[in-house]
């Protein structure tokens, strides 16, 4: 039985080494990664005045059916403008609104948007240079699957508007294959991105034996070098957007050096306990609530 996060969700404990969950794993990592690299090349390409509008498929009770929500929205050649709902405005009855707030400004969404009649914010706003369109979709995925615990993008729905009446419509993000062009380094491989994803779940390193049967029969130390090389780029990034004074750009693509480097660090030791170089014993995986 897994370990119970804050948000309720479970992190699997021994049932990872089972082939299914494996291939869930790699399933999950893979279909957000295409997800956020479509996103971002349909913002960087969207004309002036157009956006899109991504929702979850639950929706909200007492708040007129409302779903949490990013619009990301090509204001001119200089801004596009991200929208989010308020967790505390479509749940405002919920016990973790006040939490749920938070991880939501925590990722950079701090500036109130425009308020209802009576004065209520409903959502917070972010913006950027139409240049940062993968920073905005890394948000954007990153407030689906941490505020709203999305498990998978077959739950959103994304929705162009703007283009006109004939051109208006969904978007398959979560299936077109495209390209932003804006990272040095190629995709990572399945299994790479897979660990990847685990380590930011749990926030740490894991310990040889998940990283095992995460990658299986891979060349570990191949790995770790595109790993480093990932912490690396989002490094690079993250100083980047620092020296320009985009606060909340540098922190996510901070924390994402961090779950890079949290991976080249789980490869390593499992290399090292795979060549028998230590001997140090097998710790289960932490979990995010430990």
């Amino acid at each position: 039985m897994g370990a119970a996060r804050e948000d309720g969700l479970d992190v699997p404990g021994s049932d990872v080494t089972r082939p299914d969950v494996q291939a869930f794993d790699v399933a999950v990592a893979d279909a957000w990664q295409r997800f956020e690299t479509n996103l971002a090349a349909y913002v960087a390409a969207m004309p002036t005045g157009t956006y899109i509008t991504i929702s979850s498929a639950q929706a909200s009770h007492g708040q007129r059916g409302q779903r949490p929500y990013v619009d990301l929205v090509a204001v001119d050649a200089e801004q596009v403008l991200g929208v989010a709902a308020l967790p505390s405005y479509l749940y405002p009855d919920a016990p973790d609104s006040d939490s749920a707030d938070r991880r939501l400004h925590g990722l950079g969404w701090s500036e109130p948007g425009r308020p209802t009649l009576d004065g209520t914010v409903m959502d917070f706003v972010i913006d950027a240079a139409p240049d940062e369109s993968d920073f905005l979709a890394t948000v954007a995925v990153a407030t689906f699957r941490e505020v709203w615990n999305i498990p998978h993008p077959s739950f959103l729905t994304a929705w162009a508007v703007g283009k006109g009446t004939n051109n208006d419509g969904p978007v398959p993000l979560a299936h077109a294959t495209t390209s932003t062009g804006h990272s040095t380094e190629p995709d990572p491989p399945i299994g790479l991105r897979s660990l990847h994803a685990w380590c930011e779940l749990v926030g740490a390193k894991v310990d040889p034996s998940t990283v095992h049967s995460v990658c299986g029969e891979e060349d570990f130390d191949d790995l770790r070098r595109h790993a480093t090389a990932q912490g690396h780029y989002c490094a690079a990034r993250s100083i980047r957007y620092s020296r320009e004074g985009a606060r909340a750009a540098a922190r996510v693509w901070r924390q994402q050096a961090r779950s890079w480097n949290d991976t080249a660090e789980s490869l390593r030791d499992a290399a090292a306990v795979h060549s028998g170089s230590s001997s140090r014993q097998d710790r289960p995986a932490k979990s995010a609530g430990a």
